[in-house]
């Protein structure tokens, strides 16, 4: 088949969405005994049309190759794999981040490098499957330093790619990143991948009211709104009153107010001697008559 290069996408449009469907992902189980006995080469020479099948623009072509990789199961799948995604000859960047994606369902951090290469790529649908590929990896360090220096990158197709992995991230430095970000990026569908990401958060992190509270001056007014629901679900809820909508200097006063509301709750939290029993025990004799 014509192989293509990084970066070139197909004629007629971006890639296709190469989504692997869910019954497909759990369908991997091991292989035969006579496939167990085969080596990689004896397996390939076998299957030597599941490579144009995965860069087959036919889901259900696409869909049984990748089908056929799982039912060999995690140990000899990655085998094959790392052996097909280590052949120099591999030159379509279309197969090798499938291939990646589907390490990436192993957890096999081999696929890491793979993943992050092809979400350079001018392909959406190649960039969206390195996307989810990450996702599946969590709060891995590698990634996130990665993704660290994507959601600062010139084009803005990289930083929401990268703000797309970090949201789906737990850990507190990619929420920190996210954070940060939200304050100097001019795209507002990234700012709203950015707030989505501290939305997730606990109401009880610190960091997640501080950052609604910042987002409350954002010049989007769902932004505004967003964050100003993400406020009123703390216990208690911020005693100030806002308008999303509202006039811009009163806006500008409640956001002073908030912002002095959750450094009192930030010192409350973290006063010596304090514990989560004594405050609740205070709170409970406060309700009673």
């Amino acid at each position: 088949m014509a192989r293509r290069r990084r970066g070139v996408p197909a004629a007629g449009g971006a890639m296709a969405l190469l989504v692997l469907p869910a019954a497909i992902l759990i369908a991997g189980c091991g292989g035969s005994s006579k496939k167990e006995e085969q080596t990689v080469a004896e397996w390939l020479r076998e299957n030597t049309v599941l490579l144009d099948d995965l860069a087959s623009f036919e889901n259900e072509k696409r869909h049984a190759a990748i089908a056929r990789f799982l039912h060999l199961g995690k140990e000899r799948g990655t085998e094959v794999v790392n052996y097909l995604l280590n052949d120099p000859k591999l030159d379509d960047y279309r197969i090798e981040v499938v291939l990646a994606r589907i390490l990436a369902e192993w957890k096999d951090s081999r696929a890491i490098p793979k993943l992050l290469l092809n979400m350079k790529v001018q392909d959406r649908g190649a960039m969206e499957m390195a996307k989810e590929g990450l996702i599946a990896f969590g709060d891995n360090p590698q990634i996130l330093e990665a993704m660290r220096e994507g959601i600062a990158d010139p084009d803005a197709g990289a930083r929401r790619a990268a703000a797309e992995v970090l949201s789906e991230m737990s850990g507190p430095e990619a929420k920190k990143i996210l954070a940060d970000r939200f304050k100097v990026e001019e795209d507002l569908e990234i700012r709203g991948i950015c707030l989505l990401g501290i939305l997730a958060m606990s109401p009880r992190e610190p960091l997640r009211e501080e950052f609604l509270v910042i987002a409350l001056g954002d010049p989007d007014l769902g932004i505004r709104q967003q964050a100003w629901e993400g406020l009123l679900r703390l216990r208690p809820p911020p005693p100030v009153r806002f308008e999303p909508g509202g006039d811009p200097v009163e806006r500008l006063q409640a956001i002073a107010a908030l912002k002095r509301w959750t450094e009192a709750r930030r010192r409350t939290a973290t006063a010596p001697g304090r514990s989560k029993d004594s405050t609740k025990d205070k709170d409970s004799t406060k309700e009673q008559p």
